[in-house]
């Protein structure tokens, strides 16, 4: 994985009924009766590459992520969605956990302000920061010659594809 976006569409996959958006544009979608999530990048850190091996990681890149969890439960009870939302932002978490193992940190939770009479539904936000390694880019120039030098050699060749003229 290679960005934040990557684990919210795996984080999509593992929760395929809760609702998932991307950006603070789609707070306001918040407001609607169904479970959701709106993932919101909030700042990245670069620190020492911890990657070894192939391919090294030059920095880690930590990318602080906010994860807007909507419940809402299928009574009218308040009480009912503060348990909605508190189950929706534990599956969250193990999603999150399925999504990309060690390489993650919950740096805080809370609820978010009491929604208005009448509406339905509870906000908890996650505060996470994810850790992706920085790594030397694939050079396209070089990835397109082999490319090309492997189909000259086969088609060059005879019938066989032997490359042998």
């Amino acid at each position: 994985m290679g960005c934040f976006v990557d684990v919210v569409a795996k984080v999509r996959t593992l929760m395929p009924t809760v609702e998932h958006r991307v950006g603070a544009a789609e707070l306001s979608s918040l407001r609607r009766p169904v479970n959701s999530v709106v993932w919101v990048p909030s700042g990245d850190v670069f620190q020492a590459g911890r990657q070894r091996g192939e391919p090294r990681s030059l920095r880690t890149q930590v990318v602080g992520v906010q994860a807007f969890c909507w419940g809402v439960s299928e009574s009218r009870h308040p009480e009912a969605d503060f348990a909605a939302t508190d189950e929706l932002a534990k599956a969250v978490i193990w999603a999150v956990e399925d999504a990309l193992g060690g390489s993650w940190q919950l740096a805080s939770g809370g609820w978010e302000g009491d929604t208005e009479k009448g509406q339905r539904g509870k906000v908890y936000v996650l505060a996470f920061t994810f850790e992706f390694p920085v790594t030397r880019p694939v050079r396209r120039a070089a990835v397109a010659a082999v490319q090309q030098e492997t189909t000259l050699e086969l088609s060059s060749g005879d019938e066989t594809g032997s490359g042998t003229p």
